[in-house]
């Protein structure tokens, strides 16, 4: 019961950490009343195994939660780095570049000579 609490099963798990609870009163008093061993250790590991399945279920639904919280992090990160980012000047042209207005324009002809 106490890993289930560590476990913070009281939070994730509560339906099924109070059932565990219930389930312990019941061996406390069953083994109040003196009854024979068998049924008392029977009701134990009962208990245990609910304790246990509560707290398996506030490991997987905190795992859940913090990986959520994770990518929320992520993002508003990301978000953040490209508001802040200052926008990219446009590229300069390569020596290899040339107008368009020139790489189109047929080349000129030498006059032919007047005879």
């Amino acid at each position: 019961m106490r890993i289930a609490h560590i476990a913070l099963a009281d939070k994730y798990a509560a339906a099924t950490l109070g059932k565990a609870e219930q389930q312990l009163r019941n061996v406390e008093e069953v083994y109040a009343r003196k009854s024979d061993k068998k049924s008392v250790e029977a009701a134990a590991r009962e208990v245990v195994g609910t304790a246990e399945e509560a707290r398996v279920m506030a490991v997987k639904q905190k795992a859940e939660e913090d990986a959520q919280a994770k990518i929320a992090a992520d993002k508003k990160a990301a978000e953040e780095r490209e508001a802040k980012a200052e926008p990219m000047p446009p590229p300069k042209p390569s020596a290899a570049w040339k107008p368009r207005r020139l790489a189109n324009r047929p080349k000129q002809r030498k006059p032919k000579p007047c005879a």
